[in-house]
This record gives structure tokens, sequence and C-alpha cells, in this order.
């Protein structure tokens, strides 16, 4: 079963599921964790899957930037941390997943830029639940679902074709469950208060320079189509613009590969 599963029973079962915004739910394993679209998120010990349910005037349509700004709050909360290598940082991978990133100290063969080595610390499940209408001014009920491997050894993680997982203790950042929750929250509260009154706009910026994702060239792959292009911007909305060969397109929902 999976933490977001188990948020949407709770929901189901309130008579006030508005009550629930700020519940907590955490789990040493899941065995049916999920990502984005077919994606499923394994995790075995040592990884740190939990939920958070927060309920929000903030029409659902509009959440495509929601992953953003929660993937803002962790990289908050952890860029402070020190890691090991000296020349690794934490980067936002557009849209929903937070990354460690090596810079190699030689430049590559082609002599115009270091080799970057991408490997995956965490994901992010966005899905919302409409509340009743008797539910005060609130619209939604946002399950917010975490999956972060945080003492977790390599071989116990599962392989990706693209970008190879990694673990906070594997960068030797060693953190408690309670400490890197705590570290979370705090770093989400003040990000959400500011997300509530003005929606992604103010959290934009921040993103971007997180993100490191403006010049990049990137290929966006969903369901229907792959696009190929140079990354602009992202919306105040939290779609990638995208300058195609074609043209810009605006993508609200995707793999980067």
């Amino acid at each position: 079963d999976s933490t977001n599963t188990e948020a949407k029973r709770l929901l189901a079962a309130s008579a006030h599921p508005e009550h629930l915004s700020g519940t907590l739910l955490i789990a040493d394993t899941q065995t049916r964790g999920r990502g984005r679209g077919d994606h499923t998120w394994e995790s075995p010990r040592g990884t740190l899957p939990f939920t958070l349910i927060l309920t929000s005037v903030y029409p659902a349509h509009r959440r495509a930037a929601l992953p953003l700004v929660i993937g803002l709050a962790l990289y908050n909360a952890l860029s402070p941390l020190k890691l090991a290598n000296p020349n690794a940082r934490f980067l936002l991978k557009w849209p929903n997943d937070l990354l460690v990133v090596t810079s190699s100290n030689q430049a590559s063969q082609s002599g115009n830029s270091p080799t970057l080595i991408r490997k995956k610390v965490a994901g992010i499940l966005v899905e919302s639940y409409p509340l009743p209408p008797n539910s005060k001014q609130m619209q939604t009920a946002f399950i917010i679902g975490i999956g972060i491997n945080l003492k977790s050894d390599l071989k116990d993680l599962p392989p990706h074709p693209s970008t190879p997982p990694t673990s906070l203790f594997q960068e030797e950042i060693h953190i408690s469950s309670k400490d890197f929750l705590n570290l979370f929250l705090i770093a989400l509260k003040d990000i959400w208060a500011t997300f509530e009154k003005k929606g992604f706009s103010p959290c934009r910026e921040a993103y971007l320079q997180a993100s490191q994702l403006v010049g990049a060239h990137v290929i966006v792959t969903d369901p229907q189509m792959t696009h190929s292009g140079q990354a602009l911007d992202v919306n105040d909305d939290g779609a990638l613009i995208l300058r195609t060969e074609t043209g810009e397109i605006t993508c609200y929902t995707g793999d980067l590969v």
C-alpha cells in the first residue's frame, strides 16, 4: 500500500475532511508507491515515504505548480546541509524530482564544459481530492506524497535508465527521519503561506535558480509525444516554456530526459 492511498481513505471516511489539513502519514516501507503517470516508486528500508494533507482555497485546476513549490521546500530544507563532494550540489528537476548533481574536476573531451553526473534522491507526487461544498471556503485537499532516499544502500535501490538513484547517506549526509521532517515542514510553512496568497509567481525566481533550467537543451516526453528544445522559462502556472524548431510550446506535464 502507499501513504497517498491511505490519505485518500482518511479523507473519504471523514465527515469533515477539511479538518484533516496538516495530517502527516509516514511509513517505514510501502509496497505500492507511485510516481507520476504510470511510474512506480519502490520504497525499501532506508527510504522515507510520507504524505502530507493540506487543504486550500487554491483551485485544483492550477495544481501544476504544486510539485514545484514542494520541490522548492525540499531544496531549501536540504541545500544548507554539506555534501561530502565539494563539487556536488542539490538541483531541482522539473517538475517533481530532487537530484544530487556532481561536476567532474576535468572538462569533458570536447573541452566545452565539465561532465555532470545526475542522481535522484527524492520524488514528489501531488494529487487533489475535491472537498464537499460545505467545507467552508476550502475547495481542495492536496495529497502531497514524497519519497526520499534517506539512509538507503545503493544495492537496495532500483536502477533507473537515465537518472541513477542515490541517498543522503551515500552522499554522507547523516540525518534522522525526525530531523529531516522538521527541516522540510519549516521550509514548507513559509513557502506555502506565500503560495496560497499569491500563487507560484513569488516562488518562481527561486525555483529557476534551484533548477538551473533556463537555457538548457531538454527533451520532454509525455504519453502523447516528445518535444525537444531550449528551456526558456517556467511560467506562473509552473509550466515549462520550450523553444522548439517549430516555435514556442508550453508543457504542463511531462518527464525531462
